[in-house]
């Protein structure tokens, strides 16, 4: 029972930081968008 339970938890941890990795990502591809958009304006004009 005890077992089952520690199981579950590794699990619900490894969602937890799975969820959280692509957020960073994300927020980094973000950023990266907007500083290649920028560039490419600064170039235009």
């Amino acid at each position: 029972m005890s077992n089952r339970r520690v199981f579950s938890y590794q699990i619900r941890q490894m969602q937890k930081d799975m969820w959280q990795l692509p957020l960073r990502s994300w927020k980094k591809l973000a950023m990266l968008k907007d500083h290649i958009s920028k560039v490419k304006e600064s170039r235009n004009g």
